[in-house]
């Protein structure tokens, strides 16, 4: 399910604190000038430096407290099992169970820093997984509204939209799709939008509608081939896969519901 994170990898995803870290880095780099310029400022020094001492170690808390979390998360499922054996659990929903809870503590602990806001986003994803979408709703959209237009704040957008999914808020789920094929440095492919679309209107029964979007994505594939030949798109196989299905599903005469 979740992908482990090592402290490596949550800094890449963690704008904020790469942000902070680099403020840090041309501090160090001119300490040398700043220490002659305030030398007979002795106190004050010493304070400067007893206040690094504390933010470096605050910092490296964090990372800690939500790599902890992200072991949970990440931890293996074996169905076979009675109960939780050292990094393993009997089921899926005790361990989101677990990382919910492991989430609730960073987040609770270190608010709206990154790695809060992080545990926050995962706290939603589990109660997402855990069949609870109304109390993720309003912890995701804290997490976007303080991400923005950010790579994680795309990211947590298409995860409101799921949760609004989930609900069968289908309007307010498509306008964030909307909004996600505007933005100028897009993290989502169009044909991943469209995908998405289409599973919609399919959750839906509108099935005449998903297959007729699917196959102008598919026509959209096939035509920018023709001018860049090493053009490939990792839905494609997804999209030809779904427009079967719901071929099948036309010609059964599956009933379509009105719902949305």
């Amino acid at each position: 399910m979740g992908k482990r994170l090592t402290r490596k990898d949550i800094k890449k995803k963690d704008p904020i604190t790469e942000f902070l870290q680099g403020l840090w880095n041309t501090g160090l780099e001119n300490r040398k000038y700043i220490v002659i310029a305030v030398s007979v400022v002795l106190g004050a020094i010493v304070l400067y430096l007893a206040f690094t001492m504390l933010y470096l170690n605050s910092a490296a808390n964090r990372a800690q407290a939500l790599q902890k979390a992200m072991d949970v998360y990440g931890a293996k499922v074996d169905t076979t099992l009675k109960q939780k054996k050292d990094d393993t659990y009997p089921s899926a929903e005790a361990k989101f169970k677990d990382a919910l809870a492991a989430f609730q503590k960073v987040s609770g602990e270190y608010g709206t820093s990154e790695e809060g806001l992080l545990a926050s986003y995962y706290e939603s994803v589990c109660l997402r997984e855990l069949g609870r979408p109304a109390e993720a709703e309003p912890k995701l959209k804290q997490v976007v509204e303080e991400w923005g237009s950010s790579q994680m704040g795309q990211v947590a957008r298409m995860a409101l939209a799921d949760v609004y999914r989930s609900q069968r808020k289908y309007g307010e789920a498509v306008q964030i799709l909307d909004s996600l094929e505007k933005e100028a440095a897009p993290v989502f492919s169009a044909e991943s939008i469209v995908f998405t679309r289409a599973s919609y209107l399919e959750a839906q029964g509108k099935y005449q509608a998903a297959l007729d979007l699917l196959k102008k994505a598919q026509e959209g594939i096939k035509e920018r081939r023709k001018s860049d030949e090493k053009f490939a798109s990792p839905y494609e196989s997804a999209i030809a896969r779904r427009i079967e299905i719901l071929k099948a599903k036309l010609d059964s005469g599956a009933p379509a519901t009105t719902q949305g």
